[in-house]
């Protein structure tokens, strides 16, 4: 079933087809990866001296079209920007490769060099296209529908976001593995190990699931009662109804949103 990269999609998408294969709508990753490029080229033109400004000038279109489609003008200025700005030039080229294996007709070649493609931009040390490889490695994971070759490590990545936060996304799969793989991911001691990396409204959200194994994801729309771990609890919230649409919208992630401290 071809979607959006939406939480939401995803979620309704594992409900109402558990045994479809998730496949993720070209047009959404290629938009990803020209919004990387955009953002890279805004940093350096803001940056430059402004004699590199002036030779950055409307480059913006340029960046983005296809080369197929540059004029003879645009493809000379394409063609002087590694010496004009090289980050903006690798920027660029992450873009057009990304285009490049997305157009590949061999599933089993176009993994490869995904594969080689994330390792390039985790590196690249353009912080666009390092967060754009992080979004697209979560979704590959999704993309196998939650197949049963995972690990703690996995997880980790695709739930967290920096040190000690997380991702909607992520947290969508994290209750979707805990729905459809109970047995495994609980072997997994996600509470404790959340608990000691820094990140305790997740490690919350997994000590509430393995604390209530019987419970589909979308049970806990009325909130998680009074359960408490790792020195939080659940704040009930003034209007259900908000918390409700977010728990619909957003899953596990609406219930870490509304976690405050026990001082109990």
């Amino acid at each position: 079933m071809t979607i959006d990269m939406s939480a939401a999609y995803i979620k309704a998408v594992a409900e109402a087809a558990p045994n479809a294969t998730i496949i993720f709508d070209r047009f959404h990753v290629q938009k990803l990866a020209n919004e990387a490029t955009d953002e890279v080229r805004r940093d350096e033109v803001r940056e430059a001296e402004p004699e590199d400004k002036k030779a950055l000038k409307n480059t913006r279109w340029q960046l983005l079209k296809s080369p197929w489609n540059l004029t003879d003008l645009e493809d000379k200025k394409l063609a002087d920007l590694p010496k004009t700005n090289e980050r903006i030039y690798r920027g660029y080229l992450l873009k057009e490769t990304l285009v490049a294996i997305l157009e590949c007709s061999s599933i089993v070649i176009a993994e490869w060099k995904l594969d080689e493609w994330d390792a390039w931009a985790s590196r690249s040390r353009l912080t666009p296209f390092v967060k754009l490889a992080k979004t697209i490695r979560r979704h590959r994971f999704l993309a196998k529908n939650f197949g049963d070759q995972f690990d703690r490590d996995t997880v980790d990545r695709i739930v967290r976001r920096g040190t000690d936060g997380w991702s909607i996304t992520g947290m969508a799969v994290l209750g979707l593995l805990y729905d459809q793989h109970f047995t495994q991911v609980a072997s997994l001691t996600l509470p404790e190990h959340f608990l000691t990396t820094g990140c305790s409204h997740v490690a919350f959200y997994c000590a509430l699931r393995e604390h209530c194994p019987q419970r589909s994801t979308y049970s806990f729309i009325g909130g998680p009662g009074d359960f408490r771990f790792g020195g939080l609890r659940f704040d009930f919230p003034d209007d259900w109804s908000g918390f409700a649409n977010k728990m619909a919208n957003q899953g596990p992630s609406a219930i870490i949103q509304w976690l405050v401290k026990d001082d109990a």
